[in-house]
């Protein structure tokens, strides 16, 4: 599971480069805007990520945690 923003650089290469680009950017959006990293906004941009890469089977997990 993605739990945090450097899990989600950790896997940034698996992902294309518009998916990665539209999820920067709108976290970006979010933290300037005053959110927090641990919002829930946040934390739902990690589970997109993360739906995508399982669903064409580019994620194993952090750390070689098996998901």
């Amino acid at each position: 599971m993605l739990k945090n923003l450097d899990d989600l650089l950790e896997v940034a290469h698996k992902l294309p480069p518009e998916v990665f680009d539209d999820i920067e950017k709108r976290i970006t959006d979010w933290l300037a805007s005053g959110g927090k990293e641990t919002d829930p906004y946040i934390k739902r941009q990690l589970m997109y990520a993360e739906l995508w890469l399982r669903r064409r089977g580019e994620y194993e997990g952090i750390n070689n945690r098996t998901v």
